[in-house]
């Protein structure tokens, strides 16, 4: 056999491995994933099926927030969910941010915004939390990975949380 033929079969192997390694690897990230996922989904689900009480709050911030909008939701005294809007300029947004035992495990978060004149675009986001790390992304219908706007998302919901019993929001989201 020719010393190329070697080195070619050598390499073509070494890839083949290294490639079914890592499709491995992948596939028992994502049902790992996914093993994380169906629990939060479920709660999300039973959390929007409850006969939840509500505190409704405003907040504004001079070149942060216009229309600052804040909705915590209760069941039997803990908070399950925040939901928080506002607008600045020619965006908004909406989140509602999900919680069990005090931690977030669910957010969701929709921008809309574009030039003044113009069509807006919208995006959405999901992002599905355990243990304070994001372990699925998704943007619009894609699944994308975990990197600062996850890491901003829960430090977020964090904040709010912390925010609860001064009411101030503002502060909370405009630092």
């Amino acid at each position: 056999m020719h010393l190329f033929t070697r080195v070619f079969l050598t390499l073509l192997f070494t890839a083949t491995l290294l490639s079914t390694r890592s499709i491995a690897q992948n596939k028992h990230t994502s049902a790992s994933a996914d093993q994380d996922v169906t629990p939060i989904r479920n709660e999300f689900k039973r959390i929007n099926t409850l006969p939840l009480q509500k505190e409704q709050f405003t907040y504004e911030v001079a070149g942060c927030v216009e229309e600052g909008k804040v909705v915590c939701y209760f069941s039997n005294k803990a908070l399950v969910k925040i939901a928080e809007s506002g607008s600045i300029g020619d965006g908004s947004w909406v989140r509602e941010f999900y919680y069990r035992n005090g931690k977030c495990i669910f957010c969701y978060e929709k921008l809309v915004g574009g030039p003044a004149e113009g069509a807006a675009v919208t995006t959405e986001y999901r992002f599905y939390i355990k243990n304070d790390k994001a372990v699925k992304c998704m943007e619009n219908s894609t699944v994308i990975p975990a990197d600062s706007k996850s890491t901003e998302i829960i430090t977020i919901a964090q904040n709010l949380l912390r925010a609860y019993p001064t009411k101030d929001f503002g502060a909370a989201l405009c630092q």
